[in-house]
């Protein structure tokens, strides 16, 4: 019938409710025992019932011409969290539509104030919001000064590189992945820069001008640097999403606002626009035949897609990781041009993700099964029930936090657990008996009971080996469901994992999920003169 809104500090003093529940960070005093049930199943029902909401306001952000730079204007929940804030408004109306008072608890200031305004949702004092603008206004004025720099330096450093790029020839798109190489190996494409002598590499304006460099001593990499211009550089300070007044005014509007202020507070935009003009600049003098990339349909991809069809150029978007039901942004509903925004062919790992893709209306013409050229083939642990269970932790901290509170709640007589941090953030764990940290990834780990992770293809890794696989439902935080269908799994959130892990066995046969590579496939679009 009601939700008490109000925010951490003030939580202790409201009364006349029946269970309680936080968005983010609960505060200390509240009875456990009255939290809210289930929190963590319901908000995952509201996050795919997001999808359709994001794509309509994706549609109407996509007429103001910098939401081109924008992850959440392109419904990017890898990149944006304006899909969970969404799940959340929609978790809370229908809350406010049931039939318990629920006391919820919110210390954002934009979704505070949105929550606010709906039926069924009595609000105390929101939280401040202007000096946390101006606060973001100016780290981000800092940010993309910082970005300016290091462009023009990079442009500098790397203007030699376009001698390797003569007009004609195709060329893949990369960024500057640690495992690729100069003497013929690509992370992302495998073998087919050795496979194809005429085949150029040109690297992601994301990849260090000093990484970039040492690709480039193969002859045929260059990294987009060496076509920008400096004068362009200097315009970035500029460069962000400015949704309008109206778009920060709709049902929506007060998360728009928010999703541009912390944006804004960054310089994403800024470099989004420089690959924009890196990119354009190159298609521009080099008119490769044809073009590949690892794709996950990001706002740079669909900049270089229409530039690359406007001059008739082949586009090849490479579908080399996980998506699942919750990459929103993959959908051809998340473009205001709908499938035009995609490239020619995308070429599928293996059948269980073309047919994700098509769950998300990519046409059936679109897709084609290439192989996997980055998932080794069969290997991992054995299944021992015996074993230490493997957790990896995902990028979101909020939620590698949840999942260490958990583990650290588990009877110190239970397994062993073995804790992955994510490679590039690393969380404190609790001091506890049965948890231990460790840096052997999930291949390398000679035994294991179980593997627990949110958003990781560790738990896709896992289940293919027959090891049982545990995701990890967050209360705080909606956590994008990766797996293809048909993948058997268990899904548990904190309250739950004890008697999941306990329960947990080896899946039973999972359908086919990666291919053989097809060589003839990319021998015909990117072959080029060695076809």
């Amino acid at each position: 019938m009601t939700v008490l809104l109000a925010r951490s500090g003030d939580a202790p003093g409201v009364h006349g409710w029946d269970h309680w529940a936080a968005i983010g960070d609960a505060p200390s005093g509240l009875d456990p025992s009255r939290r809210l049930d289930g929190l963590a199943g319901r908000l995952e029902a509201a996050f795919d019932a997001v999808a359709a909401h994001w794509w309509a306001l994706a549609r109407e952000l996509a007429t103001v011409a910098s939401a081109r730079w924008s992850f959440a204007a392109t419904c990017s929940p890898s990149s944006s969290d304006l899909g969970a804030m969404m799940a959340w408004a929609l978790l809370a109306e229908d809350l406010a539509a049931g039939p318990e008072r629920v006391l919820l608890i919110c210390d954002d200031p934009w979704l505070f104030r949105l929550l606010a305004a709906r039926p069924g949702i009595e609000a105390m004092a929101p939280p401040p919001l202007a000096s946390i603008t101006l606060g973001l206004k100016l780290r981000g004025l800092a940010a993309r000064l910082k970005v300016t720099a290091k462009v023009a330096r990079a442009a500098l450093s790397c203007r030699s590189h376009r001698r390797n790029h003569p007009p004609g020839h195709p060329a893949l798109l990369v960024y500057g992945h640690p495992q690729s190489n100069a003497q013929g190996h690509d992370a992302y494409f495998g073998p087919l820069m050795s496979q194809f002598p005429g085949l150029l590499r040109a690297l992601h304006t994301d990849c260090p001008a000093a990484r970039a460099t040492e690709l480039a001593g193969d002859g045929r990499s260059a990294s987009l640097h060496a076509w920008g211009g400096l004068s362009f550089a200097l315009t970035l300070v500029l460069r962000r999403w400015r949704p309008t007044a109206a778009q920060g005014a709709g049902r929506w509007g007060w998360l728009v606002r928010r999703a541009a202020a912390i944006e804004g507070s960054g310089g994403a935009a800024a470099m989004a626009a420089w690959q924009e003009h890196c990119q354009n600049r190159w298609l521009d003098r080099v008119r490769p035949q044809a073009i590949a990339w690892p794709w996950e349909n990001h706002p740079w991809e669909r900049l270089l897609v229409r530039r690359a069809r406007a001059l008739g150029l082949g586009t090849v978007g490479y579908q080399h990781t996980v998506v699942g039901r919750h990459r929103f942004s993959q959908s051809p509903d998340a473009a205001a041009d709908g499938e035009r925004a995609l490239p020619d062919i995308i070429a599928c790992n293996g059948p269980a993700y073309r047919d994700n893709l098509l769950a998300l209306g990519v046409p059936a013409q679109r897709l084609a099964i290439a192989g996997a050229l980055r998932f080794p083939a069969g290997g991992g642990p054995a299944f021992d029930p015996r074993a230490p269970v493997l957790v990896a932790l995902p990028s979101v901290r909020r939620t590698a936090l949840e999942i260490l509170d958990a583990l650290a709640a588990l009877p110190v007589d239970f397994r062993r657990v073995l804790i992955k941090h994510h490679p590039m953030y690393k969380v404190p764990v609790p001091a506890a008996p049965h948890l231990q940290e460790t840096e052997t990834p999930f291949p390398r780990q000679p035994a294991l009971s179980a593997v627990i992770s949110a958003e990781s293809a560790v738990g896709l890794e896992a289940a293919l080996a027959g090891i049982p696989f545990v995701r990890f439902l967050s209360s705080r935080m909606p956590a994008m469901d990766i797996l293809p269908p048909g993948i058997e799994h268990h899904a548990a959130d904190a309250a739950g994992l004890e008697a999941a892990l306990k329960g947990a066995a080896p899946p039973g046969n999972c359908p086919p999920v990666f291919s053989e590579v097809d060589m003839e496939f990319w021998r015909s679009h990117l072959g080029g003169r060695d076809a």
